[in-house]
């Protein structure tokens, strides 16, 4: 993600939420407010993370914004400076709490690690870094996980993660078990050709 004061397929719900912004040389804090609901509704994406970067520069160098390309949604774009100090708290609100390291850490703790984990992923901001985590966490499974030992390495990671998760709040939970089920499943069709058994994943499913 490079700082280049360019943001590209930005998705529907947050453009709109951009357009709304009265004056984008000077996006007030109530504004920034409303963008932050519009950007953590449904996760952070990568155009997200970029939109965010971008806004809570510091050099003031205006910003194009585009949308996502969609036959039905093909908006001009935007142009933007990054946001003064009330909104770029509010903004910076959506940044990741953790990093890599922080998550080696706790996963290295065991159940309780995991449990800590899984509440870090309920602020919407460190969605990202947690699923590139634990797409990590399955490479190194995989590996050493195959029919004849009943892929338990990697059984026992997404049980950890099962685990975790069900600590939290019904709602909390629920979308534990959807990030299971897309992250394994990914796993499997981008890095195991699909090979790993969807029987080990399928039942994450919401």
């Amino acid at each position: 993600m490079a700082i280049d004061g360019n943001v590209s397929g930005l998705n529907q719900t947050t453009f709109r939420a951009l357009q709304q912004i009265k004056d984008p040389k000077n996006m007030t804090e109530a504004e920034a407010t409303q963008l932050k609901t519009a950007i953590a509704k449904d996760g952070i994406d990568s155009a997200e993370e970029d939109l965010i970067a971008e806004l809570t520069r510091t050099d003031g160098k205006s910003i194009t914004i585009n949308a996502e390309k969609d036959a039905g949604f093909s908006p001009q774009s935007l142009q933007f400076n990054p946001v003064a100090t009330k909104a770029q708290g509010v903004l910076n609100s959506l940044k990741p709490t953790v990093t890599e390291a922080d998550l080696n850490k706790l996963w290295a703790k065991g159940a309780p690690g995991v449990r800590d984990i899984a509440k870090l992923f309920k602020n919407p901001a460190n969605t990202n870094i947690i699923t590139a985590f634990a797409m990590k966490r399955l490479a190194v499974d995989y590996a050493v996980s195959n029919p004849l030992n009943g892929y338990a390495p990697m059984i026992r990671s997404i049980r950890n993660f099962s685990d975790g998760f069900s600590q939290l709040s019904p709602e909390d939970k629920a979308r534990g078990s959807q990030f299971i089920y897309n992250v394994v499943s990914e796993f499997d069709r981008t890095k195991a050709g699909g090979m790993i058994p969807d029987l080990l994943y399928e039942r994450f499913k919401n």
